[in-house]
Order: C-alpha cells, then structure tokens, then sequence
C-alpha cells in the first residue's frame, strides 16, 4: 500500500496482480486476480481490513456534524481543506471521522503538531477515541550511525531515516559532515554540529550547535601554567561563551527566529531547561517528576533511556 493506492504484489510464493485500486474511494477489500493455489480469503486476511469507528464521549454538534463530513470528502475527492476556529472550539475531534475512515483502509494517519506539549495533550484523547489502534507521539526518529568520524557508516545511518519515514528536517551529533551532504543533495533542511557550516550547504542550513573550545581551554591553559589547574567536571553553559547556536540562515522565517531568540533568552536566564519534569521514557515510565530537573552528575552517568516519543529506527 503506497500513497492510498495497491500497486502489485507477489504472495505466497504465487505471482499475483492487483488491480489499481484507489482505497480513500472505495471503502473496500481489495481485488485480487492470482494464479491458482492462492485464495482471495487469504488476501483479505493478509491486509486485515476492518471498520474503525471514532470513540466520543460527547456528541457534535449539528454544525460541527456537517463540517466534519465536509472534512472527510474533501479527503474522498483529494482535496486540501483547512479547518479555522478558535482554541476550544472542538476541531481535533472534527478530524476523528477521516481518521477513521484511513484507519479503515489499512493506512497510517499522521497527526503533526509543532508544539511538543500539545503533542502531550492531544495523546490520551486520540488513544482514548480509537481504542483498537495503536497511537504514539513522535517526537523524533533516531539511528545510530556508531562512529563520530567516519563518513561511510553516517551517510548509511542518514539514508536509513531516509527510507524509513518522511524527514523534515535533520539533526545530528557526529563530526561526518555526510548527513548534511545528504540533506542538501535531498532538499532536506538540516541543523549541523561543532560549528557553523551555512557556506558549504546555503540551500538546506538552518543553525548549528557549536562549540568554542577556545574559551574553555585558554583559561585552563593558563591555569596550568600558574600552577593553579584543579581537575574537576566542568559543565558550561550558553552564558559561558563555549555553547552557542549558529548564526540562524536566511532559510529561516521571521517568526521562528523570534522564537528562537525567546528560547535562547530563557536558557541565559536559567528559567527553562529541556530536562525539567514532568518526562517520561518511552515505556511511559516517570524518570524526572514536575518540578525537578535531571542533574548533570545523572545525564553523565545514568542517562541510558529515551524520552517519550523517540522512536529508535532499528
């Protein structure tokens, strides 16, 4: 099943055809011409069509009725529809009949939210309104590439994401530049590491994490030389001048920038940290409770899970 349309398929070990057939449009088991030895039961347990019905506790409206069926046929007939109304006004669970109807042809549906704590909210709601299918937040996809350094195993690891979801935008924590020569060879946009790479990829840039080891390692240098160094962890922070964010391309609109620079700002400030709770893991499990923060000497030495919404590409 690609893209809401069955192509062709080989099964069981018979070569078999299937007819094109649009499954937004016909609420329907496929159809199946095989060679003999195959049965059409078989086919349909194999793709295990069923009837998904939306869960409400409530009933919509007369006027929310109608738009939500204005929302599934504008999905029947391809259409773009854009759903405007003000905070409250019901329009998540608007979506809930053409969400069912996809889940009812065997499709994925992808709700995407840009803020991480509607993600948060919206996640027991959809969980508790499709009951029979299973729901998670994404937040990010994950893969390994096991080496800081080396290009082939990082361009291999990009390339996985690549064809296992649709990628936005990439990040990455490795020296190889390869994920960001995939990027902008892709027209993917990408958020680089170490230092400021915009003139080598302008088409896909976004920023960068940086690192200026020289306003860390002069003064220990001169510390050593005085006689003063004394071995220590150290953890800096954006206010020392050692962890920066790259200067944000002309890629970026005004209204993320702005964004940005509020973020940034409560970071200087010590008001925000990404590790203040609640977070849970991604069994669900409570690692950082509402009101406390992971400490450095813990990220360090018992960091071994992932947050919610992390999905490990295997």
């Amino acid at each position: 099943i690609s893209k809401g349309y069955v192509l062709s398929s080989t099964m069981s070990g018979h070569q078999g055809e299937i007819y094109k057939v649009d499954i937004r449009k016909e609420n329907t088991a496929i159809r199946i011409r095989v060679d003999e030895g195959y049965s059409r039961t078989d086919s349909e347990k194999k793709y295990n069509f069923e009837k998904v019905e939306e869960k409400l506790n409530y009933p919509l409206s007369k006027e929310q009725e109608e738009i939500s069926n204005k929302i599934l046929r504008a999905y029947i007939e391809g259409k773009n529809i854009l759903l405007h109304a003000v905070c409250g006004a019901g329009k998540t669970e608007l979506t809930y009949k053409v969400i069912a109807h996809c889940l009812s042809s065997c499709l994925q549906v992808g709700f995407a939210i840009p803020r991480r704590d509607v993600v948060v909210e919206l996640l027991p709601r959809l969980q508790e309104a499709f009951p029979s299918k299973k729901v998670v937040a994404v937040y990010g996809y994950v893969q390994w590439s096991n080496s800081w350094i080396e290009d082939e195993p990082t361009e291999a690891a990009a390339r996985a994401l690549l064809d296992s979801h649709n990628i936005d935008v990439f990040a990455m924590h490795t020296d190889s530049l390869k994920v960001l020569e995939v990027a902008e060879k892709e027209g993917i946009w990408s958020i680089g590491y170490n230092m400021d790479n915009s003139d080598l990829f302008p088409n896909t840039w976004l920023t960068a994490a940086v690192w200026n080891w020289g306003s860390f390692y002069e003064p220990r240098i001169l510390e050593c030389l005085q006689g003063k160094f004394q071995g220590k962890d150290y953890w800096e922070g954006i206010n020392s001048g050692m962890v920066e964010l790259a200067p944000l391309s002309p890629n970026v609109n005004p209204e993320a920038l702005q964004a940005v620079e509020e973020e940034r700002e409560r970071f200087r400030k010590g008001t925000f940290d990404v590790f203040y709770g609640p977070v849970r893991d991604t069994e669900g499990n409570l690692r950082i409770a509402e009101g406390e923060s992971m400490t450095d000497y813990n990220m360090l030495n018992h960091f071994d899970w992932y947050v919610e919404g992390v999905v490990i590409n295997e």
